[in-house]
């Protein structure tokens, strides 16, 4: 998992706790941010769309979140 660091540091972030349970996570120290947002599960399934994995897009952005079960096939 590659997190913003200084996202990485609010109280809502989870990347400690992920980093502690045994996810590998890397801080990205670019002063410029990345702005893919994308996650892949396992060797089927990937989340993209703009969703930012924040609280504040969970409660009140508009955002939009693709799941695909196609995977790497």
């Amino acid at each position: 998992m590659i997190v913003d660091d200084q996202m990485s540091k609010i109280k809502s972030s989870k990347a400690y706790p992920l980093l502690q349970s045994g996810v590998d996570v890397r801080m990205d120290a670019s002063p410029f941010h990345m702005h893919h947002k994308f996650a892949i599960i396992d060797d089927q399934v990937i989340l993209t769309g703009s969703f930012n994995w924040t609280v504040q897009a969970q409660r009140s952005n508009r955002e939009n979140l693709h799941i695909t079960l196609d995977g790497f096939n």
